[in-house]
């Protein structure tokens, strides 16, 4: 065929396309135009064959170029305007052989083809009653198993990667038809029966067990990818619970697929030694290792790191390590451990914010690590929270196989052997030598229990702590040791930390043991000044401090480098905090130092402000007789008594803790009744704050002698002392927002001066550990929350550190901060992605964590000022940011209850998330309710 000839028929199918997108005027021209692009691949029904008036060329109509955009076409253009002609007309069929081509035409590898490409079409438009109607057809018509096998059963040499590529798409599309079906529906009850979430994937799992029982041995390694790439999409959506479903619409793949009666069979499925493994692994042949390794694409994939629960991952986790157990020598860790999927997948796992599930991955890299013969300890297994306990129980549980039972108890029968046999059978020498020791004279009681007496150990007796001692005081041990003197005086201090002759090469031992005394002594030394002293030390202090790295494992370094940062703030916040606030936004720091300096300014603030403080993990609190001014402290067994439970407490995350709490106290009120809304309780409060009708004249000398008395039980008077009102505004809120915003704009202006470099040579504001990333903003936004909530007594607090505080995370929250925002390795910002939620629809995915600590300062914010005012200036002076943050809040929350996904959002995260979006949603609405008609009208 020549280029002329073939131009020419290219044009008319284009022809057709554009006609069929313009109005058409009337319906024997329909049909024609409907009738030749079916004729051409030979899928025309019979008796519409008399409209075949404009032959287009076979070879001309190509299917993967022109099928969609006809599609599209009759989605949006035709259907609408001649569905009810076409029904009269008995027409309508020709329109559905374009998307769900009749059982004669089954057969035909070109039908197939356009029912695959018609699954995406219609998912990509805007769903209609039409569009349902075809779906219906096309999930009877062709399943999932009828695409796996128009993509891969007759696939050529060089186009596997894009059927796989085109198989991902088709999964995706497939597992997304019930819930957009559903959100399109909405109330109505006319939703196909084969459309509903229950059934619709109770019979895609019959359907896929079928296509995994088709399956044959000489199958390649992408046909397996297909299918284990098809199970983890299911495990993703439900269809693979953890126990029998308790309800009828909730979907199973083995109550659909296995010949089980009862739910017990079900729910003992993985735990029931004789249950054929073959009904579970997704390969024909009797190998385990197949089960392995589809745990190991489940584990690993980033989909399921990402947005799985806790639950799942423990189960999966579990599932893992148990089946691994099961191998002998020599185990597949040796080549899981160099398997760089594995290997990345544990970065990802790491990297995760929920501390559990980051112990998930943690705990598989040690156990394979371990079962290949290598060590690895992440160290930090000890106490009960945060996975920890149960991450014990199961390496208790994989020390010993079920199947081991059997041999254990031959071994015990063999050792349970009768005594004559041990006479006969076994030669003198070897027989055990047991002396019983016999009881002293005198002791006769009936119930003692007498052991045997064990051979003397020929090892030597280890040091007693006093020998120990000894030895270290040997001044003979300690010949070339400085010892290296208890600094009294703050200079001294800061020289230790952070010596004025800069960096100094020498013995590393000396600059250890520096570091170690200067840590020791620094809460206690900086504490007791409380004044001049401190503030004149303060900012080289801080500098030391915050700029120390743990280079030696010195014991307690974390608790005490914390414990000295934060009396830092509390006893001078006008010099520490801003020089804190300044080293924050330095580009020199890790992400353990930010969070350092972050838990010094919460902290500090709290205690500033007479809040409850927690303790640090690990470290006892300093005697108050150290700490404390004789006039700041209660008598002991007074001081003990009025110790709250928040005193005690200790945790890894305190600003993470104080946040949650002050967040959940926010939430509670908009539960419980105002005095303003009960007569009684107001009733109630007017007799307790109305002043009494009788007043009373003091006697001036009575009043004198009052004065004395209480001058003789204060004391002597102290200087004032700081609060966190008074530098609330000026040293901590306002330097730690703007500063902020002044390293935005210059982060924003570097990436804009490289946008247009080579990839490699793009500078991104959003990397591991920097400022933008999104677990070290969303800890800014946190503290930033706890500062504003203990600054509400603040006079600033309404007219600046509220608004300004409210604009800060509805900025965080919806925009974009860097070019870098919401991307990883793979598949970052994808359709099953939450996006930032705000009418900016090109924004990237926001970090659930990040979204939460956004949401939940807003929380803070909009309680504060329904308590101060009742929301008046907020309301009135800012309506424009309060109505955008209510309107945000709303999208979110309305994109968490359609079944979006958000980054880093499994695990305890999102249960924080929905929380505090619906808690902005209230406050916001109770919030315009009051002053909905004195506010401007911004529309």
């Amino acid at each position: 065929m020549s280029a002329e000839y073939y131009d020419a028929n290219l044009a008319q199918i284009q022809e057709v396309i554009s006609r069929l997108q313009s109005p058409i005027p009337d319906l024997p021209t329909l049909l024609t135009l409907l009738a030749a692009p079916l004729a051409s691949i030979g899928l025309l029904p019979p008796r519409f064959r008399k409209y075949h008036t404009s032959p287009i060329h076979d070879e001309a109509f190509r299917l993967s170029r022109h099928a969609p955009l006809l599609q599209r076409a009759l989605l949006e253009n035709v259907i609408p305007t001649w569905e009810p002609v076409l029904v009269q007309e008995n027409a309508y069929e020709l329109v559905e052989q374009y998307f769900c081509p009749d059982a004669m035409s089954f057969a035909s590898p070109l039908a197939r083809q356009l029912a695959l490409y018609a699954y995406s079409t219609i998912l990509s438009t805007s769903l209609k009653d039409h569009a349902v109607s075809f779906l219906a057809k096309l999930v009877k018509g062709y399943p999932i198993d009828v695409l796996h096998d128009i993509l891969f059963s007759q696939s050529k040499d060089g186009s596997l990667e894009r059927h796989s590529i085109t198989w991902e798409d088709c999964v995706r599309n497939v597992v997304a038809i019930p819930a957009k079906v559903a959100n399109y529906a909405g109330q109505r009850h006319d939703l196909p029966s084969g459309l509903e979430y229950g059934p619709y994937f109770m019979d895609v799992s019959k359907r896929v067990e079928q296509l995994i029982f088709s399956a044959r041995p000489e199958l390649s390694q992408e046909w397996v990818s297909s299918i284990a790439y098809l199970l983890a999409k299911l495990v993703n959506v439900g269809v693979f619970p953890a126990s029998p479903p308790a309800l009828p619409g909730q979907p199973s793949f083995f109550q659909a697929t296995l010949p089980v009666d009862n739910s017990a069979g079900i729910a003992s499925l993985f735990f029931d030694p004789e249950v054929d493994l073959n009904l579970i692994v997704l390969a024909p042949d009797s190998r385990l290792d197949i089960l392995l390794s589809r745990v190991i694409d489940l584990w690993t994939d980033a989909d399921h790191i990402r947005h799985s629960f806790l639950s799942e991952h423990r189960y999966v986790t579990s599932l893992f390590l148990i089946t691994l157990k099961y191998f002998p020598a020599p185990s597949p860790a040796h080549d899981l451990a160099l398997s760089p999927p594995f290997v990345q997948s544990i970065s990802v796992y790491i990297s995760h914010l929920d501390p559990s599930v980051r112990r998930c991955g943690m705990l598989v890299a040690e156990e394979v690590a371990r079962a290949a013969g290598k060590s690895l300890d992440f160290g930090e297994w000890d106490g009960d929270d945060q996975g920890k306990a149960w991450c014990r129980q199961l390496r208790e549980l994989i020390k010993d196989c079920d199947v081991d039972v059997e041999r254990l108890a031959e071994e015990l029968e063999e050792v349970s052997i009768p005594h004559e046999s041990w006479e006969k059978g076994i030669p003198q020498a070897s027989k055990p030598k047991l002396t019983v020791e016999e009881p002293a004279a005198g002791y006769d009681s009936d119930d003692s229990l007498t052991g045997y007496a064990s051979p003397a150990s020929s090892r030597s007796a280890s040091p007693t702590p006093s020998e120990l001692e000894e030895i270290e005081r040997d001044p003979t041990l300690r010949v070339g040791v400085k010892k290296i003197p208890r600094p009294v005086y703050l200079a001294q201090l800061g020289e230790l930390i952070r010596p004025t002759s800069g960096l100094q090469g020498g013995d590393e031992q000396l600059t250890a043991t520096k570091i170690e005394v200067a840590l020791e002594v620094a809460e206690e030394l900086i504490r007791p000044s409380n004044g001049s002293k401190s503030e004149e030390n303060a900012v080289n202090l801080v500098h030391g401090l915050v700029g120390l790295q743990n280079n030696y494992d010195l014991e307690g370094f974390d608790q005490q480098r914390q414990a000295a940062l934060n009396a830092l703030v509390a006893c001078c916040p006008r010099k520490a905090a801003p020089s804190i606030i300044e080293e924050f936004f330095r580009n020199q720091y890790s992400t353990d130092q930010r969070f350092v300096m972050l838990n010094a300014l919460a902290l500090g603030a709290r205690e500033l402000a007479s809040l409850p403080v927690p303790e640090l993990p690990g470290r006892q609190p300093l005697p108050s007789e150290k700490v404390a001014f004789p006039s700041k402290r209660l008598p002991p067994a007074q001081h003990k008594k009025y110790l709250t439970a928040g005193d005690q407490l200790r945790t890894n995350d305190p600003v993470g803790l104080l946040l949650e709490g002050v967040t959940q106290e926010a939430l509670d009120k908009s539960k419980e009744p105002t005095a303003d809304k009960v007569p009684e309780l107001v009733r109630e409060r007017h007799l307790r704050i109305r002043p009494s009708s009788k007043i009373t004249t003091v006697p001036k000398d009575q009043a004198s002698n009052r004065a004395a008395l209480m001058r003789q039980l204060v004391g002597p008077q102290h200087p004032k002392h700081t609060t966190f009102t008074e530098v609330a505004a000026e040293f901590f809120i306002s330097p730690f927002i703007n500063r902020f915003w002044v390293f935005l704009r210059d982060e924003q202006t570097r990436e804009e001066r490289t946008a247009r470099q080579p990839v490699l040579h793009q500078y991104r504001g959003a990397g591991t550990g920097l400022v933008l990333s999104a677990l070290v903003l969303g800890r800014f936004l946190e503290t930033l929350a706890v500062l504003v909530h203990a600054a509400r007594n603040a006079p600033e607090w309404l007219a600046v550190i509220a608004p300004e505080a409210l604009e800060l995370a509805l900025t965080l929250g919806t925009r974009p901060l860097s070019r870098g925002e919401g991307q990883d390795d793979e598949d970052a910002g994808t359709d099953d992605d939450l996006g930032a939620a705000v009418p900016n629809e090109n924004t990237q995915s926001k970090e659930a964590a990040l979204l939460t600590a956004a949401l939940e300062l807003a929380v803070i914010v909009l309680d504060g000022c329904l308590d101060l005012d009742g929301g008046r200036s907020l309301g009135l002076e800012h309506t424009t940011l309060l109505l955008g943050t209510g309107e945000w809040a709303g999208k979110v929350f309305e994109a968490l209850e359609t079944g979006a996904k958000v980054l880093g959002g499994g695990g305890a995260q999102e249960v924080r998330l929905r929380r505090a979006a619906a808690g902005v949603i209230l406050k916001v609405d109770e919030l315009t309710t009051r002053w909905r008609r004195s506010m401007v009208d911004v529309v």
